[in-house]
């Protein structure tokens, strides 16, 4: 399975701008086995995207999940068949099942990727506009009490009215646009599981 969660203000409707996009090369035509979140479009759509070895794609979305401009918690589980469930404000939102091509992966390929970016993509869209923080990605499924207690547990580290806080995020990275995004490398301290930066 494979799950994510995330506080972001999403900012404004940037074309398939991303949350996180994760790859095993630095390349800007995308690439086999890579792992993104990103805006569905210009709509307010959010869509998880797998890529196989062959880069063959599997996506699930949920619609109109993501309000313009302001702080929301979002989550996304996958199970290992390729069920998604969409959460916002630790609530479940959607539900949809992994679908593309034949061939697509309904999990991530367990590979190294040594190309991670927040807020940009390994393709020429442009890049987010939004703010981000508490990131965690997981390995596994969540089910939907781990994905509320993450979501209470997380909200107390925003200051403001949640949903809705426009601003005051602690701990959080923020975006004005263009060249401007996080790359993670392997050799970062940042970590990708249960904690948060």
């Amino acid at each position: 399975g494979f799950s994510v969660s995330f506080y972001a203000n999403m900012g404004s409707a940037r074309s398939y701008a991303r949350v996180f996009d994760f790859s095993p090369a630095a390349d800007t035509n995308g690439s086999p086995n890579n792992i993104n979140v990103h805006r569905e479009g210009t709509s307010n759509n959010l869509r998880v995207t797998y890529t196989s070895n062959t880069s063959v794609e599997g996506s699930c979305t949920s619609a109109s999940i993501i309000e313009n401009n302001v702080f929301h918690h979002y989550a996304i589980t996958v199970s290992p068949s390729g069920a998604c469930t969409f959460y916002k404000n630790g609530s479940s939102n959607s539900t949809s099942t992994m679908g593309g091509n034949s061939g697509f992966p309904t999990v991530p390929t367990a590979i190294a990727r040594g190309s991670a970016y927040l807020a940009r993509a390994h393709w020429n869209d442009p890049y987010s506009d939004g703010k981000l923080g508490n990131i965690a990605i997981y390995n596994a499924t969540l089910s939907a009490a781990e994905v509320t207690a993450n979501y209470n547990a997380q909200s107390g580290s925003v200051s403001g009215t949640v949903p809705g806080a426009s601003s005051g995020f602690e701990n959080s990275i923020c975006f004005s646009g263009d060249n401007q995004y996080l790359s993670l490398s392997t050799n970062s301290n940042l970590p990708l599981g249960n904690d948060s930066y």
